[in-house]
């Protein structure tokens, strides 16, 4: 006759009964909860991406993603396309060549990998840009008259997308499941001109 469903059964030549007391009240529900857990780690998703442009002319993207799990790894792409002007300033500070010249639609792109540590979640921040003068002809030949710099007048930052995956091993393609659109707060940022005062600011270079 078998006993009733869910009744306690005493197996003395295999199992202890505090062995079996372990195994209802501690082993099973740590099953169940590893399942829970398992379930919620599916969902990667990103709290915010948020932009904004800092005094080099670079993109910094700020963000959060949750629902990773504990102590996962995760690859990050941020892939953004920008224009920016130069103009050619001599020692002077004077223009010799005229009208600024603009680089259009530069596709940008930087990488990051991140741990989620203990909470599921991977807080940091990714930096591309700003677009390169090179190797425009303009830029070519301010360059090569000597005494003469090029300097970055304005930068523009029409979209940036972020993407995220479980990093793969070396040697394998990288994958994304997560994307979002990057808030951008202020999208064009504009950079003083070299002065007598300050002749070469961080935003001017003297060579390709």
């Amino acid at each position: 006759m078998k006993p009733p469903a869910g009744a306690f059964v005493h197996r003395p030549d295999s199992f202890s009964y505090l062995e079996d007391i372990m195994l209802r009240h501690f082993t099973l529900p740590a099953i169940a909860c590893v399942t829970a857990v398992s379930a919620w780690a599916a969902n990667p998703h990103f709290i915010f991406a948020n932009g904004s442009i800092d005094n080099d002319g670079a993109l910094v993207v700020n963000f959060k993603e949750a629902g990773l799990g504990n102590s996962t790894e995760r690859s990050y792409l941020l892939t953004a396309s920008a224009t920016a002007i130069y103009q050619c300033f001599n020692n002077g500070n004077q223009r010799p060549h005229g009208q600024p010249f603009q680089v259009t639609d530069q596709n940008l792109t930087a990488t990051g990998d991140y741990s989620s540590g203990l909470n599921g979640q991977v807080t940091a921040s990714l930096e591309a840009g700003p677009p390169a003068a090179s190797p425009t002809e303009a830029a070519q030949k301010c360059l090569s008259g000597g005494n003469r710099k090029l300097c970055l007048r304005e930068v523009t930052y029409t979209s940036a997308i972020l993407e995220g995956g479980y990093t793969v091993p070396e040697g394998q393609i990288q994958t994304y499941d997560d994307r979002t659109d990057v808030n951008i707060r202020e999208n064009t940022l504009q950079f003083p001109t070299p002065t007598r005062q300050n002749p070469n600011p961080d935003n001017c270079q003297s060579s390709l």
